[in-house]
């Protein structure tokens, strides 16, 4: 039961715990202090008979946490009575003064603590709550479409992965000499691991001044069209691998970087960047929509692509 005291700044329940932990610390730790322990429960009692009336006349339900507390409260003043613990002290301001510090301390402390503890996890509750609207297709599909929509299709890159009948087509501008794009083809391959059947991953490469970085998609490129699917998604493994020695790789799958379906491809890929001016890596697209930043490329595989249309 929990019934704000004290302008509404302290719960009875916060009172609660902190009395019995106080009580605990004399017990163990100051024997000598049990007859205030002792006048501190009885003048406790009369709060047993309030929190009793008011589950019953007030709240009209019964708390049974609450009804224990109140016979625990009972219990030890008939256990004072019987081992002779209440007897009225001779106040010292030393003992005084200790036992107001043992009950204040750690009341104080949790009436400072609990908030944070319960914003805490109303922040996390609330969060939770986004993630799981943000993952409702209705959702999810009005904030794809709210992005901008490129022309992007099946044709802008044939270097594609999974299935190429998939209602859902995530298109990728990666630059093969970036490392978050490594680190995405990464969770690309395990995505395909599990969902090849029903998603189509189109790669579709970028690259920056110099002839180097240009040869890089060129050999992607090339190793792709010289391999079937599974063995051109190794390839691109081994390249991705931020341990490959790139002069073995060079060597291994030394493919015309120059021949001409090389040379279209990659003129397909460039036609498209600089159209759309896109210069980040990686980029990614749903279905031709840009992809919203609060959501991630696995998020949308088991996305009603019907939406989009």
């Amino acid at each position: 039961m929990r019934n704000p005291w004290l302008f509404g700044l302290i719960g009875w329940s916060e009172i609660g715990l902190s009395y019995f932990f106080s009580n605990s610390i004399i017990i163990l730790l100051a024997p000598f202090l049990q007859p205030y322990l002792a006048i501190i429960n009885i003048l406790a009692l009369p709060y047993s008979i309030w929190s009793v009336w008011f589950q019953k006349f007030r709240v009209k339900q019964w708390c049974m946490l609450c009804l224990i507390v109140q016979f625990l409260l009972w219990a030890i003043f008939v256990v004072d009575l019987i081992s002779g613990v209440v007897a009225w002290p001779n106040f010292e301001l030393t003992q005084l003064a200790i036992v107001a510090s043992v009950y204040l301390l750690p009341l104080t402390i949790l009436s400072l603590l609990l908030p944070s503890l319960v914003k805490a996890r109303s922040v996390t509750s609330v969060t939770q709550m986004m993630n799981s609207l943000k993952m409702k297709d209705e959702v999810m599909g009005a904030l794809i479409k709210s992005e901008k929509r490129y022309e992007l299709d099946h044709s802008t890159s044939q270097v594609v992965f999974g299935n190429r009948n998939a209602n859902l087509l995530i298109s990728v501008v990666t630059n093969p000499m970036c490392g978050p794009c490594a680190t995405l083809h990464t969770r690309i391959d395990s995505l395909l691991a599990q969902y090849a059947d029903r998603v189509c991953i189109q790669y579709i490469f970028i690259h920056f001044q110099g002839d180097e970085k240009r040869q890089g998609v060129q050999r992607l490129i090339a190793a792709y069209q010289n391999n079937d699917v599974n063995n051109a998604h190794r390839i691109f493994n081994e390249w991705y691998d931020g341990n490959r020695n790139e002069s073995e790789f060079v060597e291994k799958y030394d493919y015309d970087i120059q021949a001409n379906p090389v040379m279209e491809e990659i003129l397909k890929h460039d036609e498209f960047t600089e159209k759309n001016k896109i210069h980040a890596t990686p980029t990614i697209f749903i279905n031709g929509y840009a992809l919203p930043n609060s959501y991630r490329i696995e998020d949308v595989i088991s996305l009603d692509t019907s939406i989009l249309n």
